[in-house]
């Protein structure tokens, strides 16, 4: 059993199909029923594990996405910004020692470069705040990964000798019918290739080609 993506196994050394005895991938697997968890929105290189170690795929799926917020010195560069804004309608005089101490904590969070004592700029801070509010609101996933009761009855099913039913890998996101996950990874349905349309036109390509 292998559990993540971009293992080892299936980049060893030999043909990239049909291989036999002395690629590296088929010595080592051998005759060992081979099960793979593998990340379910990577299709392209669960079909080289596929191919390449005899793996029966299990797909999983990334932990479900959260606003990342600011933290440390980033947060306290969006608050200092913040007492600013107010202290330019309250207490003006605060101002001139606000943008000294916002040059030292932007140089801190590694967006600007000041000289010592320099002060920011408006222009300066209309840029870190850009920079602050796409920091806070970028999506990150919640946590690690985690195995769910649909990935441990699909490997269940293997490991007992039984059909894993197939699913197709891809973006959750974008084609939420590849759920759910637990599933042995195909790169797309072969029930949807060809098309009538493409069919039609490599029969043509073949009577032309003859």
């Amino acid at each position: 059993m292998h559990f993540g993506t971009h293992g080892t196994l299936e980049f060893l050394p030999g043909k990239e199909n049909g291989m036999t005895g002395d690629c590296w991938p088929d010595r080592l697997v051998g005759t060992v029923p081979h099960f793979y968890y593998y990340y379910i929105v990577n299709p392209s290189e669960a079909m080289i594990a596929k191919r390449r170690s005899l793996a029966t795929l299990i797909s999983y799926r990334a932990p479900e996405l959260k606003k990342s917020d600011l933290y440390g010195d980033f947060q306290e560069l969006k608050e200092m910004i913040g007492e600013y804004r107010e202290s330019l309608q309250s207490a003006s005089e605060r101002c001139g020692d606000l943008l000294e101490n916002i040059g030292v904590q932007s140089g801190k969070c590694g967006f600007l470069k000041r000289n010592a004592g320099e002060s920011c700029s408006e222009k300066d801070l209309d840029f870190q705040e850009e920079q602050l509010y796409e920091y806070e609101n970028s999506l990150i996933t919640d946590g690690l990964h985690k195995i769910s009761q649909e990935e441990i009855s699909g490997l269940l099913h293997g490991l007992n000798g039984r059909y894993v039913p197939v699913g197709t890998a891809g973006d959750v996101v974008k084609n939420p019918d590849i759920l759910p996950s637990g599933r042995n990874l195909v790169q797309f349905d072969p029930r949807l290739v060809s098309t009538r349309t493409a069919w039609e036109r490599g029969q043509k390509a073949g009577r032309n080609h003859t």
